[in-house]
């Protein structure tokens, strides 16, 4: 088995004091643990029968795509994503940042509202949600988009709010994670076959500040394949 390491070619991801020399990453030693799983007799045996027919299985997970782009300095923002036809998008997290790439003073893990007022993603012709967000950040008028987004964990892992949140205030999630949740798992019959396109579009109170990032985070139904060559399964893209 062959191990590949691949990391970013900056440090971008330190996050230093002011004044300070630039951080700069060494890594000295990696540790890999693998868990191992073993099958029972009769779920080897099941195993062995289907290696032997050379049959496929196909194989439902889900998988993340994240694409970036630059915001124009204007109060409307107009995205088309890329997304495999082999994938149907089920939930979508969006956020801003400003200034902090390539900056080592500012903190990376952080996000910026750049006082959004209004988000819709729009598949095909269906739009996500129904009805507009009437947004303003500096006024604290986020209780819409602070509860969607405190719903992803229950969504995605079925936790409740309660251990989900961790502490997160909504002065926090203006502040700190002003992220933008999306779920849309519910499509229509006529979606189910068709190549789905995504469009995310944005209205902003004031332009965007300069320098400004905006991230979105896919996540898809995937069908792999385990095939077989009469020896050992084989995974498949």
């Amino acid at each position: 088995m062959n191990f590949y390491l691949l990391r970013a070619s900056d440090d971008n991801a330190i996050f230093k004091a002011a004044g300070v020399a630039a951080g700069k990453v060494n890594i000295t030693r990696i540790s890999l643990m693998m868990r191992r799983v073993t099958p029972s007799d009769v779920a080897d045996y099941e195993l062995i029968k289907i290696i032997k027919s050379q049959e496929t299985l196909d194989i439902g997970f889900r998988s993340r795509y994240l694409d970036k782009r630059n915001v124009d300095q204007n109060t409307s923002f107009d995205w088309r994503l890329g997304l495999r036809t082999t994938e149907k998008p089920r939930y979508i997290l969006v956020g801003f940042q400003t200034i902090r790439e390539g900056n080592q003073e500012q903190n990376a893990s952080m996000f910026d509202h750049c006082d959004l007022r209004n988000m819709w993603i729009e598949l095909n012709e269906e739009r996500y949600p129904a009805t507009n967000y009437s947004l303003s950040f500096p006024n604290m008028k986020i209780t819409r988009a602070y509860r969607h987004a405190s719903n992803f964990a229950e969504d995605y892992y079925n936790m409740t709010n309660l251990i989900s949140l961790c502490g997160i205030t909504p002065s926090d999630y203006r502040d700190l994670y002003p992220i933008m949740y999306f779920n849309v798992s519910k499509q229509s019959e006529r979606m189910k076959d068709s190549t789905v396109d995504i469009r995310l579009k944005a209205e902003f109170n004031t332009p965007v500040p300069a320098g400004t990032i905006i991230f979105a985070l896919i996540i898809s139904d995937r069908i792999a394949k385990l095939t077989s060559n009469g020896d050992r399964l084989r995974f498949e893209y």
